[in-house]
């Protein structure tokens, strides 16, 4: 029988993400998703930013009253111990919606006490690693002001013997920037799609670098596909998100287009806009459960795929070999433990991606 490739799980992450959204209908399981697709970084095509350059605009016409300068600085400092308080508690939160996300989608299921209670602690893991990333991207994006600046100090000194050696320097540190900019990428990369469902069948002893090492060397091994596995991934990802963000342009034009019609009333303009964009905040919220569904369902076939041994989903397939629907687990093991407590003499399994039974 034909072996699956990785644009063959389109199909069974469909069916997938219609048996957790559609299949029957649940408002609650779709604002479940949302929230947690939100705290988890798989919510895509929102951007808040859309309506404050709208407003901007209007206050650089000076249609905005001017605020004293140490208002400003003190609202801007208290604004930035707020924003590093939250987006820690966010981080921490997203950390553990990234399993209940995982958990709900998988298993097609919800409830927040429940799931929150039950990867917390796991979840801590992750969250040390996010943490990392974020200060390691920190570091890099101040690491490309510097050498901007060294550039701009460069081009102003005159001499050129010093402009060609300091151009030089800049490239090879330019270059080093981008190769660590990259690795850090994969790194994420590897960490969230493979290290994070990985440890849901690890010993709960298995740190979070370990499982990223295990991974890492079970990538190693596999190399051609892996190498399929990321591609597909990424391809879906820009895909679907760059129909989202066209979206996300559409509603932008329109913001700009209503402050600029009402730029002699800059009141009613802001209102506009920003009625606007709480309209388009809830279409993306609509749009971004399915989508969620989709998407994960897509990473955890093709994680299985790749990880057969930490199988999570996987497609099911019947004598002919046509996709019938996709099975977790922990719906495996409790057929099988149903099978064998009923001595029925009846062998179920899992198809495996040949399309044999495990």
């Amino acid at each position: 029988m034909r072996k699956l490739n990785y644009f063959d799980l389109l199909q069974p992450a469909f069916m997938q993400m219609k048996k957790v959204m559609i299949e029957p209908f649940n408002k609650d399981k779709w604002l479940f998703i949302i929230i947690v697709s939100l705290l988890s970084g798989t919510f895509i095509g929102y951007n808040p930013n859309v309506a404050q350059n709208a407003i901007k605009m209007l206050a650089q016409n000076g249609n905005i009253p001017s605020v004293d300068p140490n208002i400003i600085l003190t609202i801007a400092i208290t604004t930035l111990i707020l924003i590093i308080a939250i987006g820690l508690a966010l981080c921490r939160a997203g950390a553990c919606a990234r399993y209940m996300n995982i958990d709900a989608i998988m298993n097609n299921r919800i409830g927040f006490r429940e799931l929150w209670n039950k990867y917390y602690i796991k979840s801590a893991k992750y969250f040390g690693f996010s943490l990392k990333i974020i200060f390691m991207a920190l570091f890099m994006s101040i690491a490309m002001a510097v050498l901007g600046v060294l550039l701009g100090g460069m081009g102003a000194a005159g001499s050129s013997g010093n402009i060609g050696l300091g151009c030089l320097t800049a490239g090879i540190l330019g270059i080093l920037l981008l190769i660590g900019i990259i690795w850090l990428m994969i790194y994420q990369f590897i960490g969230s799609t493979c290290a994070v469902p990985a440890m849901l069948r690890m010993n709960e002893s298995v740190s979070f670098d370990e499982a990223i090492k295990e991974c890492t060397h079970k990538i190693n091994e596999r190399k051609k596909e892996a190498f399929g596995f990321f591609v597909a991934n990424i391809l879906l990802s820009m895909i679907i998100g760059g129909l989202l963000s066209t979206a996300a342009g559409i509603f932008t034009i329109m913001m700009l287009a209503a402050a600029i019609a009402l730029e002699s009333s800059p009141a009613i303009g802001i209102s506009i806009v920003l009625i606007i964009n709480l309209v388009y905040f809830l279409i993306m919220c609509v749009v971004n459960g399915p989508y969620a569904a989709f998407i994960v369902s897509y990473q955890l076939l093709s994680f299985s795929m790749l990880f057969p041994e930490y199988a999570l989903l996987l497609p099911v397939r019947d004598e002919s070999g046509k996709i019938i629907g996709t099975m977790s687990y922990e719906e495996h093991l409790e057929n099988e433990r149903k099978a064998y407590e009923t001595q029925s003499g009846f062998e179920y399994g899992i198809n495996d991606m040949d399309g044999n039974n495990q």
